[in-house]
């Protein structure tokens, strides 16, 4: 048997050293196992509360007054459209196609966006602190840009901002400004006026002539440029003087526009007036002020019944002495998509025909369904419109409606009508209108779905005339049919050799002698109708109407207009 083994005292020492260390080592071993063993999406979410906390007690300290003094700059007032902006909230709220009204910046995001700066934007703080330091975003310091939109795209009224100062000079036939906030309107003086409270808002001035011709410059030169005018409210919410105090407070908004142009020819009163008016008030669904600039007193008189289809409410008229009318928001201009026509595919995507519907169930006449083709037993109805003017006339017309009546047509002479009520309930149940280039073809966009318009377009005024009917009642679901007349046809060829220029090169009578001349050789020759020519028209008509399921073509978007195209 072995004698046991004796250690010295030294040897147990460093035996109790060492399993002291291993005990050590075995307990760092087992914290550093249930470290790992965390959730650490739980450790982001308090890091993530920690952060919300800090940029929520900020903001609980700053949010009386909403002021972001280092996310503005200034931009030039001068009519491009452009002025100072509030950064952030442009980019808060994505830029939408359908809103040329907003003027924004493109601002240079960082490389990386840290959860800071997503809550800083998202909670509109104040930025620049010592605190903030890593996660504040500064604006580059570059020259400010304007959105770039769509040139036939519509301005929305939805607009989340509570207050507002911009125009948009991009859009080829329209100028539009928004005035949003505490907004009073000087009637007499035909005065726009913002007080401010938002730092990030523009101060300054701006203008616009309020009429949606601006392609055609000479059809502004009657048009009233209004001035339009943002400055800093008053610390106790005063007015700013005495006779500007509100005297009228209005819980709708405002529409300005002007009646000047070429108001007074029926197919201005509509191409410039009635439709784009429609396409803008239309969203506000009657709940909107009309205030008119450069009024005219018959203009009034006349289309009542639309301007009540389209308001509630009494029409303010710049320039009478009226007290001061206060707003939240007021819009200048009017949207156009084109001549006598509603591109369906843009903003508000209404149809032209529901103009006609609006009005009649507002003034409480009937309104007739769309036509269904084969359906109808009596004689097809064809109003035939009847021009009175000196130029531009159907020579033949009797033998013409001769010749419709020997078809089967029932013919209505379609002259001057006592009121625009009169005119609707006689155009609503024709089933043919037909005319020679002119305005009184502009009463399609009353007609029934599926009826037919037949425009007789005199010689060398094809382009001219599909732009101003043609479009538009494809667009609105109308037949349309449009023979050109030729040069026989024209009063042109019985004044002019077949060889001249006024025959074989009308665009160089254009660009000699400009528009005036043009429109004097192919604007006001008359013509002599060809008995084929009308009974080959009409029996286009008679197919149509009394072929079973027959569906007049609908074209829901515009062509290029006047060398705009739209990309699609």
């Amino acid at each position: 048997m072995a004698a046991p083994r004796i250690e010295s005292p030294a040897k147990r020492d460093q035996l109790r050293r060492c399993l002291g260390l291993k005990v050590v080592v075995g307990l760092l071993a087992l914290a550093l196992i249930c470290f790992w063993s965390l959730d650490f999406s739980s450790e982001k979410h308090i890091n993530q509360l920690g952060v919300l906390g800090l940029q929520q007690d900020r903001w609980n300290s700053g949010k009386a007054e909403r002021v972001h003094p280092n996310t503005t700059k200034q931009v030039d007032t001068q009519k491009q459209g452009t002025e100072k902006v509030d950064l952030e909230q442009a980019q808060a709220e994505p830029k939408q196609e359908t809103e040329p009204l907003r003027q924004s910046e493109t601002r240079n995001e960082p490389e990386k966006v840290t959860e800071g700066e997503a809550f800083e934007d998202e909670l509109d703080i104040e930025e620049g602190t010592e605190e903030d330091e890593e996660v504040a975003w500064v604006p580059k310091k570059e020259a400010p840009k304007p959105v770039v939109v769509d040139t036939h795209a519509s301005p929305e009224p939805a607009d989340l901002r509570d207050e507002v100062f911009e125009c948009n000079y991009t859009n080829p036939r329209s100028d539009f400004c928004v005035m949003k906030g505490d907004v009073q309107v000087n009637v007499h003086d035909k005065s726009f006026r913002l007080l401010a409270l938002n730092a990030s808002t523009p101060r300054g001035r701006l203008t616009i002539k309020p009429f949606p011709r601006k392609q055609f410059p000479g059809s502004l030169d009657t048009v009233t440029e209004l001035a339009l005018e943002s400055v800093d409210a008053p610390a106790d919410g005063a007015a700013v003087e005495a006779e500007l105090e509100c005297s009228e407070v209005h819980e709708v908004p405002a529409l300005v526009f002007s009646t000047a142009g070429h108001t007074g020819n029926y197919y201005h009163d509509m191409t410039d007036g009635w439709v784009p008016i429609y396409i803008t008030a239309y969203p506000f669904e009657r709940e909107v002020v009309f205030v008119i600039s450069d009024p005219v007193g018959w203009w009034f008189d006349k289309y009542v019944g639309l301007i009540n289809a389209l308001t509630k409410y009494p029409v303010l008229k710049l320039g009478e002495d009226q007290p001061v009318h206060c707003f939240q928001e007021v819009r200048f201009g009017l949207i156009s998509h084109g001549d006598m026509a509603v591109d369906e595919t843009l903003p508000p995507h209404i149809r032209l025909e529901w103009l006609g519907q609006r009005w009649a169930r507002v003034a409480g006449f009937p309104v007739l369904p769309t036509r269904a083709s084969g359906t109808d037993s009596g004689p097809l109805r064809l109003g035939w419109v009847h021009r009175a003017e000196k130029e531009r006339n159907v020579l033949n017309e009797k033998a013409m409606l001769d010749k419709a009546r020997e078809m089967g047509f029932e013919v209505v002479i379609l002259n001057r009508f006592r009121n625009m009520e009169e005119m609707f309930q006689t155009i609503q149940p024709l089933d043919v209108l037909m005319g020679l280039h002119g305005s009184g073809l502009s009463n399609f966009i009353f007609m029934r779905g599926n009826c037919v318009l037949i425009q007789l377009v005199p010689f060398q005024l094809e382009w001219f005339s599909d732009n101003s009917f043609g479009i538009g009642a494809q667009i609105s679901r109308v037949k349309y049919i449009a023979p050109v007349l030729s040069w026989n046809e024209s009063s042109l060829s019985q004044q002019y050799a077949y060889d001249s220029d006024v025959r074989l090169h009308p665009e160089e009578i254009s660009d000699r002698d400009g528009w005036q001349a043009w429109a004097h050789y192919y604007l006001e020759a008359n013509v002599t109708l060809k008995m084929e020519t009308v009974e080959s028209v009409l029996q286009e008509a008679k197919n149509h109407l009394l072929t079973p399921g027959a569906v007049a073509e609908h074209r829901p978007w515009l062509q290029p207009f006047n060398g705009f195209e739209r990309k699609r």
